[in-house]
């Protein structure tokens, strides 16, 4: 049992918990060697005993030791054994971003950005090596006391030289930080990451995360199907772009690197420093100064006329309307001329239809006030989808494979008896040791294609229903199938219907009944050519969209940190 006070390896003391994670806890030593304070972190006891779990701790920390970089917190020491294992980090003096925010609420953008640059430079040293983090987020981001950002916790990292950290098929990351790539289950890629910093910097401006929700399925949907919600309108222009690139939902409309995110961040806080320290717009003036003479009353708005609807088959030059609050008397028509065109309400920020005339106000407004389509969203990849007809002509023909199959070992069950007693005949004494051994491998070997049919059964049902990996199957099964079965299929028609001619055909001809040259033939070639044409129409481009992801079928687990 560790606790305060515990002594590692004979060296390392421990004095205070500072946290905990998936893998194990971390702790404030003492390095009584070298008189240092060190931050170390122990692998939870009861996963010491999990196979390959050790191989993971230790993996973090040779994934670790290749970044030098004053932003990435640095490795001192490992040590493992049947008993445990703890990696020996700087320690680093201050408190998590997570801590940062739960305290303040939110950030000033200038500061935010000045952190997001940091952590972006970081990331740039990992994914120099190859390193992809997969899991950042506030808690992983250490602040100290002068602003200086460390990133920590590679945990669940990848590298370029070794497996994941984790556990085989599992998603990692924690689930609001995750990139619409990782929820869809694709590997997570250096941009990943970047997406990850950007969800760090919104929830930095605005004291919350874009996506979030009571479970990680409502997490995933509203990453896939809804934008992130706006910024406030206090965030400068130029960090709006920087977040609103970092947060794109295709990876290559990201940033590039994370040393162009960098820089951009960098500029951004310059931005945002020079808007917090602009001078304030002037208040709007109070009914006390218009009393006392301060403020002039504000002039009433006459209201713009409606437009006149046109003549139909009748050209009618319309005028601008005059410009807010100028006077003009009633009755007076003027000529609008250039100056006055451009700013009167017709001219400045209107869409104007092709064809219309300059002044033609009123087909600008009918343009713009015209119903326009809302875009459509696309559904998730495990969202029902509308069944392709190529995909139930594939079962259709699986299913017709599957049967001439069953139909074809069955007539060659009945008869292996007989052709056996036909090698017999033509061997002579010297087969009759054998002939028990040869109709046991004609009844096994119709037995394995009966359960090649029964399978493609199965596989024909799972194709309409659009399961995910039945294509794979089918030309697993089928592709053999047609290159081994068929040719001796196609040999032994030639033989019974006299193309082959030879002592055995003859004999097999002889022996075997009539009905089964006429029931074998058709059933086996139906089936061998519906099964050719189902494996081509498995191989259209539309087929294996509707079977990439299972209709209905819920998002992967995700694996919490």
């Amino acid at each position: 049992m560790s606790g305060p006070g515990t002594l590692l390896a004979n060296r390392y003391r421990l004095d205070d918990r500072v946290g905990g994670g998936g893998m194990g806890e971390v702790w404030r030593a003492t390095d009584q060697v070298l008189g240092r304070s060190v931050a170390v972190k122990l692998m939870r006891r009861e996963l010491v005993a999990e196979p390959g779990f050790a191989d993971r701790f230790l993996a973090e920390a040779r994934t670790m030791a290749t970044i030098r970089h004053p932003g990435v917190v640095g490795i001192h020491d490992y040590h493992g054994d049947a008993a445990g294992a703890f990696l020996v980090m700087e320690y680093v003096e201050g408190e998590s971003l997570a801590e940062v925010l739960h305290r303040s609420g939110r950030l000033d953008p200038a500061r935010a950005m000045r952190l997001m640059s940091q952590a972006a430079e970081a990331l740039q040293a990992a994914h120099d090596k190859g390193v992809v983090h997969r899991d950042i987020k506030p808690g992983n981001l250490l602040v100290t006391a002068d602003d200086t950002l460390v990133l920590t916790d590679f945990g669940i990292a990848r590298s370029a030289g070794n497996a994941a950290l984790t556990a085989a098929g599992a998603i990692v990351g924690t689930p609001q930080y995750l990139s619409p790539e990782q929820v869809l289950g694709r590997p997570a890629t250096a941009r990943s990451d970047l997406y990850a910093l950007g969800v760090v910097g919104y929830e930095c401006l605005t004291g919350q995360r874009p996506f979030d929700g009571d479970n990680p399925f409502e997490i995933a949907m509203k990453r896939l199907q809804e934008p992130p919600p706006p910024l406030p309108p206090t965030v400068p222009p130029a960090v709006r772009a920087v977040l609103d690139r970092a947060l794109a939902t295709e990876p290559e409309q990201r940033w590039a690197t994370a040393r162009e995110m960098a820089s951009a961040t960098q500029r951004a806080a310059t931005a945002g420093a020079s808007a917090a320290t602009a001078p304030a717009p002037p208040a709007a003036p109070t009914r006390r100064d218009y009393a006392a003479g301060r403020a002039a009353p504000p002039r009433p708005v006459p209201p713009a006329p409606p437009p006149a609807a046109p003549l139909s088959g009748h050209h009618q030059p319309s005028s601008s309307p005059p410009a807010r609050g100028s006077h003009q008397p009633p009755g007076a028509h003027q000529q609008a001329g250039p100056a006055q065109a451009a700013s009167s309400p017709s001219a400045r920020g209107s869409h104007q239809a092709p064809g219309a005339q300059p002044g033609d106000g009123g087909a600008a407004r009918r343009e713009q006030q015209r119903p326009r389509p809302a875009p459509r969203s696309s559904p998730p990849p495990w969202a029902a989808q509308e069944r392709p007809v190529p995909v139930a002509l594939a079962a259709g023909l699986l299913l017709i494979a599957a049967l001439g199959l069953l139909g074809y070992s069955l007539a060659t069950f009945l008869v292996a008896d007989q052709a056996a007693d036909v090698g017999r005949e033509l061997a002579g004494s010297r087969f009759d040791n054998y002939h028990g051994a040869v109709s046991t491998t004609l009844l096994v070997l119709t037995a394995g294609l009966a359960a090649v049919g029964l399978a493609y059964l199965l596989i024909a049902v799972q194709v309409f229903l659009g399961r995910r990996g039945s294509r794979g199957w089918a030309f697993t099964l089928g592709l053999p199938l047609l290159g081994c079965c068929a040719p001796g299929w196609w040999y032994a028609q030639l033989g019974l219907g006299g193309e082959v001619d030879n002592e055995f055909t003859v004999a097999l001809r002889s022996s075997l009944p009539a009905w089964y040259e006429s029931v074998s033939g058709p059933v086996a070639g139906i089936g061998f050519l519906a099964l050719l044409l189902g494996l081509v129409i498995l191989m259209l481009p539309s087929v294996g969209r509707y079977l990439r992801r299972s209709p209905g079928a819920a998002p992967p687990p995700y694996h919490h940190q």
